[in-house]
């Protein structure tokens, strides 16, 4: 569709603006980090290692409510709009708790139809799993090259590429028995 494909007018480390006067924006994941920032669509990249991420995904919420609920004001409307609006948290696992827990919380209230969890106690958003095995170009050559550059580290491995969430990721058990 031609509102997605946009002429990039200006770019530098922190932002784009296209031709339709759209723009990306990276910022960091502090509270202040996107505060008064007017954003419709946000993308939460490495969400599991990031630093003061539950202050810094706070602080963006509000703009990201204002956005939606003029979009389902447009729809009650008869309006229709192409302009996207949403969160995408992307990240590989980091543990079950310290910096990994605030993605892995989120997670695991997903709403998918297997949750353990009710309605109630579920989240709005959506799990999406995408394993390196699902990819037709990664192959187990390629996974055992991968877990090579990994130091054969088996906690790294289970997180970085099988996608597991570990209870710890401490040395005080061996990896081979997590």
């Amino acid at each position: 569709h031609p509102f997605l494909m946009q002429e990039v007018k200006k770019a530098n480390e922190k932002t784009i603006l296209l031709s339709n006067f759209s723009s990306v924006e990276a910022s960091t994941t502090t509270a202040d980090g996107i505060r008064s920032t007017t954003a419709c669509f946000l993308i939460v990249d490495e969400a599991g290692f990031a630093r003061q991420i539950a202050e810094g995904f706070s602080s963006s919420l509000h703009t990201l409510n204002l956005v939606l609920a003029t979009y389902l004001d447009d729809l009650k409307h008869g309006k229709t709009s192409l302009r996207p609006w949403g969160i995408a948290i992307v990240s590989s696992p980091n543990g079950k708790t310290g910096r990994g827990e605030w993605f892995w919380n989120y997670w695991d209230k997903a709403r998918h139809p297997h949750s353990k969890y009710s309605l109630d106690e579920q989240n709005a958003y959506v799990p999406l799993r995408y394993h390196w095995s699902e990819v037709p170009e990664y192959d187990d050559v390629w996974y055992q090259q991968e877990c090579k550059n990994l130091g054969f580290a088996l906690a790294r491995i289970r997180q970085e590429l099988d996608l597991i969430f570990l209870d710890s990721v401490s040395n005080l058990i061996p990896a081979r028995l997590v």
